[in-house]
């Protein structure tokens, strides 16, 4: 399970994927974009799993750009989300509903873009980010807004393969890095994000200005 915050420069919480897991195989996907867009693509990944099954066990992984359609999944995905903020100690964790999904994601004032996995047409995950600008990190940025990927589908390559994606896209746009924040109690995710080879933004600390009340 894999998130990122979904306050402004990335939020606060980030949930991670064990890449520990029984997965013995995990074939890299690589994706497919036009002038910037994310084309559905289907690509294979084959996972060894001698733990759990006595012979070869074959999903089919999509990473594909997220559409009004998705908005029920997503929310679904993002109540499980909070299910697991709140067994991290989360006072008062947050996700999408439907509604805002709609309203926030699409249209010429569009706030986010998103993108989902699923194995074999199911959807398991989701992943939000938006564009961004940052003179210390010299110039354009992507921030992921949020990542999740749900129980029963981690360890499957899945988290890897919806950064993997963002990470393109970001450089499609000239881009050079991806930005996000972690909950410091989610040991896991940070666990997870290491092993992609992120490191930490030292002396800063996020800060918010609560200018509206609705």
């Amino acid at each position: 399970m894999i998130r990122a915050g979904t306050q402004s420069l990335a939020g606060r919480k980030a949930q991670g994927h064990s890449p520990s897991g029984d997965c013995l195989l995990c074939v890299p996907i690589h994706i497919k974009l036009f002038c910037g867009i994310i084309e559905p693509f289907r690509q294979i990944l084959r996972i060894l799993d001698g733990a759990k099954n006595s012979g070869l066990c074959a999903m089919e992984l999509t990473i594909r750009s997220s559409t009004p359609e998705d908005a029920e999944i997503v929310a679904a995905l993002g109540r499980e989300f909070v299910e697991y903020l709140c067994s991290l100690g989360d006072p008062e964790p947050r996700s999408l509903t439907a509604e805002d999904y709609l309203r926030d994601g699409f249209g010429e004032q569009a706030a986010f873009s998103g993108l989902i996995a699923e194995f074999n047409g199911q959807a398991v995950g989701y992943l939000l980010y938006h564009q961004g600008y940052d003179v210390d990190r010299g110039g354009r940025i992507l921030y992921v807004i949020d990542l999740f990927v749900r129980e029963g589908a981690r360890r499957h390559g899945a988290g890897r393969a919806l950064m993997e994606a963002a990470a393109e896209i970001c450089h499609r746009l000239g881009g050079r890095e991806l930005f996000w924040s972690v909950y410091a109690p989610n040991t896991m995710a940070q666990v997870f994000y290491e092993r992609l080879g992120a490191k930490y933004t030292k002396d800063l600390k996020f800060m918010h200005w609560l200018v509206a009340t609705h």
